[in-house]
């Protein structure tokens, strides 16, 4: 799984490329603004660089409804073991 981490004037560039975005294919249902995207030509231009963080977490997440059950005895068990709080704002 992938998880973004931004510094706030990357923020600048992911709006200015998704006015271009919705100029070009706007109209297109189908059509995604892919983030990865975007960070790789800011790469190959030389305009920002990326710092990779590495974790021995386990990742998981809910893409389609079947993952659900999985997901949340997952972080139930984060839970239980103090890992994980029980409530996230209070």
């Amino acid at each position: 799984m992938n998880m973004w981490g931004f510094i706030p004037s990357l923020f600048n560039y992911l709006s200015e490329g998704f006015i271009e975005f919705l100029n070009a294919e706007g109209n297109e249902l189908k059509s995604e603004y892919l983030i990865p995207s975007v960070i790789n030509k800011l790469i190959q231009t030389n305009l920002e660089e990326v710092h990779v963080l590495k974790s021995n977490a386990s990742w998981f997440g809910v893409t389609y409804r079947e993952d659900q059950p999985l997901v949340k005895r997952k972080i139930n068990e984060l839970i239980n073991s103090g890992i994980y709080p029980s409530h996230l704002f209070e």
